[in-house]
């Protein structure tokens, strides 16, 4: 055992009469800074990472990591068809850790009622509602949570005009037939569309579709070139993702059905979705399948995209709460810092007699401040105990009861996530104890100053 740790244990655990002593307060003071410091550290990141953990999730959970279309100029919802075959994904697998494939087709719609009517993008996808795919924050309301992509059983395009002969009879007839089943002809709408026209589960609304004319000139317009394909749909779900790009516009429903209305081959889709292993490999993945040049069987390009570039609003906005933390934890430590500051010089103060002591016995100034950082240390070890000890309390108790709630049309969220590892929790112990005790290295040269004939004498 060192000589300069022997006396920091005496300075630090001795029990002296502390009505006589400066520091006793002093010293609760700064191992109170430490102590708030380390906890709000810990909570600061722990929502924080939670946070983006948990927006993060919902938008891979319905978009994916990766999106394959057909390469188009502009950004539409009405993606030309591209036709990604078993053979070009297990080309795909070859360069990404693909952990999940999800193949759709959009289609903008209107949804009329007896009483309103609202546009709507329209997703089918191969599994239905299950596109949410069990998303966190994503509720389903509805009697079950799976749409099928099975076929109408030999039902046609209904062309839509004023003497168009689809009815409500029509729809029945087919109703013995699905009871069973999963019909193509059920939706999932998100709870906002579902409020404004006033649907629940289990109601019957009228879907129109707007389709271009294949043999029409691409740049005339007008109701002569397009044909309007109307099917009635049963609301089977009711989801809320909390997002209001989705919950505003978006209502889920067969792959089947949009392909029929759209005149598509069985393999064409508007894109399909690769969910990765992991996250972080998904740029690095995005260029390796673009370096393939996949071509459809319809001599298309097929382009990919990551779920960075096709929500950058939100993953931007993620990015500058990265910004927010190195502010919060910068500010946090600077304060920590100086209540650590000013507790070591009152016990350097009030060992001033100590000092002269030591140094008239021959122990050197290296050796003094060396002392007075191991008080520190322990200071700062105990700050750092009572920190952890509350800001993991809090993060427990938020985890497990959620006391602390949020507003889903502002934060996408119902309350404060709560998300910390272990390397998180070991960085912030570790870099504070760093931290305090390099701020500390210049103050302890104060008992450099101090001369033995002047400190012994002082009281």
């Amino acid at each position: 055992m060192s000589i300069a740790y022997f006396l920091a244990k005496r300075i630090h655990f001795s029990k002296g009469d502390d009505s006589q002593r400066v520091s006793p307060p002093a010293i609760r003071i700064a191992i109170s800074g430490v102590a708030i410091g380390v906890a709000v550290m810990l909570i600061t990141v722990a929502i924080v990472v939670g946070f983006k953990e948990e927006v993060r999730q919902k938008v891979i959970d319905f978009s994916g990591h990766l999106q394959m279309q057909a390469f188009v100029s502009n950004s539409t919802y009405e993606l030309p068809p591209v036709c990604v075959s078993d053979t070009m994904l297990s080309f795909v697998k070859r360069v990404a850790e693909v952990e999940h494939v999800e193949r759709f087709v959009t289609k903008p719609a209107v949804i009329k009622t007896d009483d309103d009517f609202l546009s709507v993008v329209v997703k089918g996808t191969e599994e239905g509602s299950k596109g949410l795919r069990g998303s966190r924050g994503c509720f389903l309301r509805g009697a079950r949570a799976e749409l099928g992509a099975r076929g109408l059983k030999g039902s046609e395009d209904s062309e839509y005009s004023e003497n168009s002969e689809y009815s409500e009879n029509s729809e029945n007839s087919d109703d013995s037939e699905e009871e069973s089943e999963w019909s193509e002809r059920e939706v999932a709408l998100s709870k906002t569309i579902a409020d404004k026209l006033k649907l629940k589960v289990g109601d019957q609304a009228t879907f129109y579709f707007v389709q271009a004319d294949k043999d029409a000139d691409p740049f005339a317009l007008g109701a002569e070139n397009t044909k309007v394909k109307v099917r009635k749909l049963t609301v089977r779900d009711i989801f809320e993702t909390h997002f209001s790009e989705i919950d505003q516009q978006m209502v889920l429903g067969s792959m089947a059905l949009l392909q029929q209305v759209s005149g598509w081959d069985e393999d064409m889709y508007s894109a399909v979705s690769l969910t990765l292993k992991d996250f972080d490999q998904m740029d690095d993945a995005a260029w390796l399948i673009n370096q393939l040049n996949l071509v459809d069987r319809q001599g298309v390009q097929v382009y990919v995209q990551t779920i960075e570039e096709l929500n950058p609003t939100v993953f931007a906005w993620l990015a500058l709460l990265d910004t927010n933390v190195w502010v919060i934890l910068i500010l946090i430590a600077v304060v920590a810092a100086f209540t650590m500051i000013s507790g070591l010089l009152i016990i350097i103060l009030e060992r001033t007699q100590m000092i002269g002591i030591l140094k008239a016995q021959g122990m050197d100034n290296r050796t003094l401040r060396k002392v007075f950082l191991w008080v520190a240390l322990f200071l700062t070890g105990k700050g750092i105990l009572w920190g952890n000890l509350i800001g993991l309390a809090f993060c427990l108790v938020q985890w497990k009861w959620h006391i602390i709630s949020l507003d889903p049309a502002n934060y996408y969220l119902e309350w404060v996530p709560i998300h910390l590892t272990l390397p998180m929790f070991i960085l912030i112990n570790v870099g504070t104890i760093i931290i305090t005790l390099l701020v500390l290295i210049g103050p302890s040269a104060l008992v450099a100053r101090i001369a033995p004939t002047k400190a012994i004498q002082s009281e």
